[in-house]
């Protein structure tokens, strides 16, 4: 049966004129092309702010339950988008069924991808 636990990464960039904010667009989208066309819809970004140029990536839950062979495949793209996104920094959210409701975790740092 399963249960639901959806989980969203957020990928923060700083300074969008740089050289490595275009090299991040170029493997986002790059990952964007490799997917299936129905996950292509849950990666969103870059999202530019208002104001001291920072950027933003986000991949989306899938909407599957746990057990899923769906689920399986939406995790597997969430990881390629968290390597992607490697040397940024970033948040995992996750909720659902489970308890503690939600749970907020950093994901990838600066200096290295932790997971």
């Amino acid at each position: 049966m399963g249960r639901y636990r959806h989980e969203m990464l957020v990928c923060q960039v700083e300074e969008t004129d740089s050289e490595a904010f275009l090299e991040l667009c170029a493997r986002v989208e790059s990952l964007r092309a490799k997917i299936p066309e129905p996950f292509r819809q849950l990666i969103v970004g870059p999202v530019k702010g208002v104001a001291n140029g920072y950027a933003w990536f986000a991949f989306f839950p899938d909407g599957s339950k746990e057990g899923w062979s769906l689920s399986a495949e939406g995790d597997q793209y969430r990881d390629w988008f968290e390597h992607a996104c490697a040397g940024n920094t970033g948040v995992s959210t996750r909720w659902g069924d489970e308890r503690p409701c939600v749970d907020v975790r950093e994901t990838f740092y600066k200096e290295a991808l932790v997971r």
